[in-house]
């Protein structure tokens, strides 16, 4: 809490945070854990932390050449469009 008034009050992920601060959950257990093992914490941000440029390939150092198109994959993060209603 570095600014007075940033936590919500009485709810973890309100609809509209404090401040304009962005509301994010951080899990740390496996997807296969029960609920009741779950370890999560409610971050809140000042900028989404998926939000960035795109990445761009760095030259390759390796001695071995992996230049098949087929096995580039981006490392930037994905969704799926949303469904429409």
């Amino acid at each position: 809490d570095a600014v007075l008034g940033a936590l919500p009050v009485g709810q973890n992920s309100p609809q509209q945070p404090p401040l304009g601060l962005y509301a994010e959950q951080l899990s740390g257990t496996a997807f296969t854990a029960p609920r009741a093992t779950n370890q999560r914490s409610w971050l809140y941000r000042i900028a989404p932390s998926v939000g960035g440029s795109a990445s761009e390939p760095l030259p390759s150092r390796l001695q071995a050449d992996f230049s098949d198109a087929a096995a580039v994959a981006a490392p930037d993060p994905h969704r799926w469009r949303p469904l429409p209603l």
